[in-house]
């Protein structure tokens, strides 16, 4: 009797378990299949997109590198600013035993002064025209007239010459101190004054002009330290020292302009500042970086502002 009222036999339970345990568990695993399948569609989404974004990456350093390539096309095809051309005739001859130390072009033909102290007149092609004992040492400066027939020559030994490619007129003047620079007034070869201006290591800005009795000699400026270059176009006459650059009118006969050196300038004594009139309304000053001055449509560049 106790077995019969007694509760379920163990045997019973187990296979009860066992009964119900297949449904749980064909549940469970049909939860386990979806959750494998999404993780399975998780990581072909995942890898799709990464497909995608390493393409898109491709493309992009393809098309960086089809740029690159384009720039690098571009600059090969470039062509220079300016073509160079050596210069032929016997030009090499003079400098097989002398150095060059300046050069002067004007109306088709190019002065060549060298250490030795001469002077070579040449064509464009290199051809010779005339050569000149300038000058007992280094020629430091060349400047030609408009028409090429009369050039200036300073030089170390402390002499300015002019000379005559037609005639036998070779002014001179004795500075005492080496000369750094010359320049003729634009139309010397038309002009009655003949006049040229020079300076130096005297630092003395000097104007030579013919009168009745022969040159006359007029300080422009002194006192600033030694004249580097100066530069003569129409009726303007700019100069540079150690302090900056000036501009002369010779028409007013005043000083109408400074251009105060700047403060990281290098030293002027072994970096020598260079003028050049581009036209009658800008000067170019260098080294670099160089800078420009424009004039304004007044005759005088007084109101007139340097740029960069």
């Amino acid at each position: 009797m106790a077995e019969e009222t007694s509760g379920t036999a163990p045997g019973e339970k187990l296979d009860r378990r066992m009964t119900a345990s297949p449904e749980r568990m064909s549940a469970t695993e049909d939860d386990d299949d979806s959750r494998e399948e999404d993780a399975r569609s998780d990581d072909d989404t995942h890898g799709e997109a990464s497909g995608t974004d390493e393409g898109d990456g491709d493309d992009a350093e393809g098309a960086d590198g089809d740029e690159g390539d384009d720039e690098d096309e571009d600059d090969e095809e470039e062509e220079p600013a300016l073509k160079y051309e050596r210069l032929g005739g016997i030009a090499h001859q003079f400098l097989q035993k002398d150095s060059a130390s300046t050069l002067a072009y004007a109306n088709q033909r190019l002065a060549l002064g060298t250490h030795g102290g001469m002077l070579h007149i040449l064509d464009l092609s290199g051809q010779h025209i005339k050569s000149l004992r300038a000058h007992s040492a280094s020629v430091l400066d060349i400047s030609m007239d408009a028409a090429g027939d009369f050039i200036a020559t300073a030089s170390i030994d402390g002499q300015v010459v002019v000379h005559s490619l037609s005639g036998a007129e070779t002014p001179s003047f004795n500075m005492k101190r080496p000369v750094r620079t010359v320049a003729l007034e634009p139309n010397f070869a038309k002009s009655s004054t003949r006049s040229l201006v020079s300076g130096g290591m005297a630092g003395n800005l000097v104007l030579h002009e013919k009168g009745w009795l022969g040159y006359k000699e007029t300080i422009l400026h002194s006192g600033e330290g030694p004249i580097w270059q100066v530069r003569w176009r129409d009726n303007l006459i700019a100069w540079a020292n150690d302090l900056g650059v000036k501009i002369y009118d010779t028409h007013s006969q005043i000083r109408i302009t400074f251009i105060e050196r700047p403060a990281d300038s290098p030293r002027a004594d072994l970096f020598k500042c260079t003028l050049h009139w581009q036209d009658e309304s800008t000067l170019l000053i260098g080294p670099p970086p160089p800078r420009v001055f424009p004039r304004s449509s007044s005759k005088s560049p007084r109101s007139s502002s340097w740029t960069a």
